[in-house]
């Protein structure tokens, strides 16, 4: 028995070429828009995924309606660092969120007199409006470590973001992604 020879889209190379010209372009055609339609879906859902903003917890770095692409590529080539703004999958209320790392694992957080500190020292946070408050909520004035894998994140406009003040720490397999700078639309 004699092998024969399959073309990139699956089909014996004797069966398509024996197919009428308009038959032949319009297989092609519909192949070509399956893989594309295939591709697409795959690098939306696993690479460049596009979000609307709701809410004002990130104003005035992402305002309400704000169209952004969160890369979910990216955090596998490098990892977290201090101010990036992510999105975290919030498993108890089944939502997602948009935040900004402010502490790293190993890091200890505390809230006091306003202002954050990472490892006994003020956090320069020049993306925040001058004067901004940070009030401590459920931390208090302790002192929070954070374990390995896990961050401490906040929203930007801090009277309005239900954040790490409030329920902790977050862990890295419940970030999404990366926000980028620049609006869709």
């Amino acid at each position: 028995m004699e092998l024969q020879e399959l073309d990139v889209i699956g089909i014996k190379r004797g069966r398509l070429g024996q197919m009428k010209p308009e038959t032949r372009k319009g297989y092609i055609l519909l192949c070509a828009l399956l893989w594309s339609a295939i591709t697409f879906l795959l690098l939306q859902h696993f690479v460049l995924t596009p979000v609307v903003v709701e809410g004002q917890s990130m104003t005035p770095a992402l305002k309400p309606g704000d169209c952004r692409l969160v890369n979910c590529w990216l955090p596998l080539f490098r990892s977290y660092h201090r101010g990036d703004i992510v999105v975290i999958r919030d498993r108890k209320k089944q939502e997602l969120m948009v935040k900004r790392i402010v502490g790293l694992p190993s890091d200890c957080v505390q809230v006091r007199r306003g202002l954050v500190y990472i490892n006994g020292r003020p956090l320069n946070e020049a993306y925040l409006p001058s004067q901004t408050y940070t009030e401590p909520r459920k931390l208090g004035n302790q002192t929070f470590q954070i374990d390995r894998n896990c961050f401490f994140v906040l929203g930007d406009n801090r009277s309005a973001s239900d954040d790490s003040r409030s329920y902790g720490e977050v862990n890295r397999a419940d970030l999404l992604g990366l926000i980028s700078q620049r609006r869709l639309f």
